[in-house]
């Protein structure tokens, strides 16, 4: 999505998947050294830093999903108008029905 000046706008999931991807880059980067030469060119990666970023894309799915399901549980559960765990509105919420 971009905004009214062709910026790129960021969701909240978004801008912690790209916190955390810096992160963990950051700290490749200083365990192997940077991606490219001085002359631009890739530098052949070994195979404990394909292990690592390998890795590192796992924690980062984990932390999106444990945070979209925070997320999740807070919608549904969450607020003064669904106590008890019982994600309907204070009107239908001992009401049986079918969808």
């Amino acid at each position: 999505m971009r905004t009214s000046n062709g910026e790129v706008r960021r969701s909240q999931l978004e801008t912690a998947k790209h916190k955390k991807e810096d992160e963990l880059s950051k700290i490749r980067i200083q365990k192997f050294g940077a991606e490219r030469h001085a002359n631009g060119r890739k530098r052949p990666k070994t195979l404990g830093e394909l292990e690592m970023e390998s890795d590192d894309k796992k924690k980062v799915e984990d932390e999106c999903k444990e945070w979209v399901m925070k997320q999740a549980k807070k919608e549904m559960y969450g607020g003064e108008d669904a106590p008890g765990r019982n994600p309907w509105h204070a009107n239908i919420r001992k009401t049986m029905f079918w969808m």
